[in-house]
């Protein structure tokens, strides 16, 4: 069985910035990308929910790809989400990444249809069958609609094409089992809010929408996982838990990149429509809520 040990840890969920026309804008996702490496992450999720990815056109996605495989130049992995309710998209996608020079490809289940089980397990070795990067599964129920169970799940992982899970999700229960039946394999942790939960729960490390606003208190929780110092990595998740109450306020994605763009004074762009564009009350509950904490943990 191969060793997916090199993709525990912190993994920021890339946010994609747009220019004032509504391109990618290289330029500030080169600088985020240089202020998280200079954090210590330990690799980038790459064209995921926080990046937009059913916002982007195909040749956006297939771009992005190329483009933070162009700045990050082996200094961190790279993982790709390549997800479609598109088989033939998501296989193109996996291509596209391994051609680009990632490291792993990734997938949330095919949305909307309620596919069967056969069907989803169909679906992702048919896009392992297309490249051969390891793959991770991205397990997230409360917007796929879709909760493949542990026998479909252990049947992908039995496969050593599959490195682990993106468990987004707080069904700790399953988390706990499936890392018992595959100590192996990888299980990053996807609610930033219960990051340290997800932890305990056996989660080799997380990616994360706040990843990219303050890395180092995600990379010292985890730290302080470790090394058994529970008390004090739970400090630091109450501050996590802080942050995420504010941007669930505001809506998530727009205030993730709004405040991305606070700390890097750089406009990031809004959103793509339909998200709504934040005016300036909710710029302020950011600067006053949110950024102080983020702050407090650039030195850690």
């Amino acid at each position: 069985m191969k060793n997916y040990a090199e993709f525990a840890g912190i993994f920021p969920a890339l946010l994609t910035p747009y220019t004032a026309d509504d391109k990618i804008n290289e330029k500030a996702l080169e600088a985020l990308i240089e202020y998280l490496v200079s954090a210590g992450v330990t690799g980038f999720y790459v064209g995921g929910s926080t990046g937009e990815a059913f916002l982007l056109s195909e040749s956006e996605r297939e771009g992005l790809y190329k483009t933070v495989a162009d700045i990050v130049h082996g200094r961190a992995k790279l993982i790709a989400h390549v997800g479609d309710v598109s088989f033939k998209k998501a296989q193109g996608y996996a291509v596209a990444a391994e051609k680009a020079g990632f490291d792993a490809v990734s997938a949330v289940t095919p949305f909307y249809y309620k596919f069967s089980e056969t069907e989803i397990e169909s679906y992702y070795k048919g896009i392992v069958d297309s490249v051969s990067l390891p793959m991770f599964i991205y397990y997230i129920p409360l917007y796929t609609g879709a909760a493949p169970g542990n026998d479909m799940l252990c049947r992908l992982l039995s496969d050593e094409r599959f490195a682990g899970i993106k468990f987004t999700a707080s069904d700790f229960y399953k988390l706990t089992t499936l890392k018992r039946l595959f100590p192996d394999k990888v299980i990053l942790n996807g609610f930033d809010e219960m990051f340290l939960s997800g932890l305990a729960a056996g989660a080799t490390g997380g990616i994360g929408s706040t990843y990219n606003l303050c890395p180092k208190l995600f990379i010292k929780i985890r730290g302080l996982f470790l090394e058994n110092r529970i008390p004090e990595a739970q400090i630091l998740q109450r501050d996590a838990a802080q942050i995420v109450d504010t941007l669930l306020e505001l809506e998530v994605m727009p205030a993730t990149k709004a405040a991305v763009s606070l700390k890097l004074g750089m406009d990031f762009g809004p959103c793509r429509a339909p998200f709504r564009k934040l005016g300036a009350d909710d710029i302020n509950k950011i600067k006053t809520r949110i950024m102080p904490i983020v702050e407090k943990y650039q030195e850690v």
